[in-house]
């Protein structure tokens, strides 16, 4: 019985891994919240930059910001 459960487990853990990295990657391309495709979220990444805006702790995906987007979508 504890091998059938293991054995149907596994495969949920396969579909789950793959649907999260095609996830990852279809986010990756659109380019949510990617700071080098103009628009709102590139206007707050310049004017963080800048120093217009005092409080970058509250940027958005900043704890991602050196390892990529497809990486940060997945973790």
């Amino acid at each position: 019985m504890i091998n059938t459960v293991i054995s149907d487990l596994q495969i949920f853990l396969l579909f789950f891994s793959i649907l999260q990295i095609l996830f990852s990657m279809v986010f990756a391309v659109i380019g949510v919240g990617n700071k080098n495709i103009r628009g709102d979220f590139k206007d707050y990444a310049d004017a963080i930059d800048a120093g217009e805006i005092d409080e970058p702790e509250n940027f958005p995906n900043e704890e991602y910001d050196q390892i990529g987007l497809f990486i940060g979508y997945l973790f």
